[in-house]
């Protein structure tokens, strides 16, 4: 739910994640064994799944760049934005590829690229055993 899995739901994960207690209550089921749960024997309406809608507490959205920091943990990118999309219209100014065109790009030329730098390795050389980092960069 952190990574906004439900931004298509009328609730926000956030909401859900909210909540003191669950959508679902499980209850010790009678003349079953001791530490058996089931989600038919709670008292639940309809299709197995309580409404809960309108039960949910009014809370403040995430912000914006936690809501993404989320998506990306989660799922391993962004769904419902990308952190650079506010400055979309500055970073053209700078830039003169992104990385979905440098294969345009002729070998020895000088361009320009911006974005953030996602991830640093660090590791030496294989030959002389000098320090060498390998940057993810995100544009």
């Amino acid at each position: 739910m952190r990574g906004n899995g439900f931004f298509w739901h009328a609730a926000r994960a956030d909401v859900f994640l909210a909540r003191s207690s669950p959508g679902i209550r499980l209850q010790e089921p009678k003349g079953k064994g001791k530490g058996q749960l089931s989600f038919f024997d709670a008292g639940l309406s309809g299709n197995g799944f309580q409404k809960t809608a309108n039960n949910l507490p009014q809370i403040k959205e995430w912000p914006e760049p936690q809501l993404l920091a989320f998506e990306k943990d989660m799922l391993g990118f962004y769904v419902s934005g990308h952190p650079l999309a506010s400055y979309a219209a500055q970073l053209k100014r700078f830039s003169s590829f992104s990385t979905i065109n440098l294969s345009g790009c002729e070998d020895g030329s000088e361009i320009k690229i911006v974005g953030f730098i996602a991830k640093i390795k660090q590791t030496l050389t294989r030959a002389r055993q000098e320090k060498m980092a390998i940057l993810k960069l995100e544009d």
